[in-house]
């Protein structure tokens, strides 16, 4: 969970350094936000894999660019920024991952789960 903390806030920190009109903290409430969305997503179909993963994919890909910038900028973070995001989203990011984890858990050898969860990876 520490690295998907990290990559959070290494990719919200990276939009600032792109030269988005945003400041790095709008970004990264962007980014935090979606990830949220994603929490509610799985928790809600729970019950249901395949509709997890499609409603998932579908958040996803509307998403991709917030995504790809985050990719592009992953590592261009300084270690002092990184604490102070680190610190101020950590509570969003845990509370987030607590509420999606047991379906999660349910659906980890879904292969559409899977599928659709690789959209989200740094």
């Amino acid at each position: 969970m520490k690295r998907l903390i990290t990559l959070v806030v290494v990719a919200a920190f990276g939009f600032g350094l792109a030269g988005c009109k945003k400041s790095p903290e709008q970004l990264a409430e962007e980014f935090i936000k979606l990830f949220e969305q994603v929490a509610d997503t799985v928790d809600k179909n729970k019950g249901d894999c395949k509709k997890m993963a499609s409603e998932v994919s579908a958040l996803l890909e509307k998403s991709k660019k917030l995504i790809e910038e985050a990719k592009a900028m992953k590592g261009k973070m300084k270690p002092e920024d990184n604490k102070k995001f680190e610190e101020k989203f950590k509570p969003r990011m845990q509370a987030a991952m607590k509420k999606m984890m047991p379906a999660m858990m349910k659906c980890a050898t879904n292969k559409d789960f899977q599928q659709a969860m690789k959209k989200l990876k740094m």
